[in-house]
């Protein structure tokens, strides 16, 4: 159980955002928690911020905008083909606050993530399982 003091710091967080705000925040937090429950989850410069293997997820809702982060290029591309009239940066993408029918593009674009984060654990644990099976040869020679 958490304690009360954190609770209550999470309350004052979330007290700070309006109505729309808090929708983005609430339903991209909850499906992180739900879907990801692997990743590291923290704050980075006051965002909702997930870690896993080199990877990481943030985003933030402002008053006007809700903008997602990301350190994979992929999701990027994806983005900008789901969503045209949305503004990018190099690692970034801005949608109005307003437009909660891209929430679930958002959720579609980490499920990439998450496929790509385990098809690298998958690779990693083939290597390991090659580089073991060529040691077996080698000792059956």
């Amino acid at each position: 159980m958490k304690p009360l003091n954190e609770y209550l710091k999470r309350l004052e967080y979330l007290n700070r955002f309006g109505k729309e705000q808090k929708i983005w925040l609430s339903a991209m937090v909850t499906y992180m928690r739900t879907h990801f429950s692997d990743w590291e989850e923290t704050t980075f410069s006051q965002m909702p911020t997930y870690f896993y293997d080199g990877k990481y997820i943030a985003f933030l809702a402002a008053r006007d905008h809700f903008t997602f982060h990301t350190s994979d290029d992929e999701q990027i591309r994806v983005l900008k083909s789901k969503l045209p009239n949305a503004k990018y940066g190099k690692r970034c993408v801005r949608v109005p606050i307003s437009d909660t029918s891209a929430i679930s593009i958002f959720f579609e674009v980490c499920i990439g993530a998450r496929g790509q984060a385990n098809l690298s654990i998958i690779r990693e644990r083939t290597k390991n399982i090659l580089n073991n099976d060529s040691v077996a040869k080698k000792l059956l020679q």
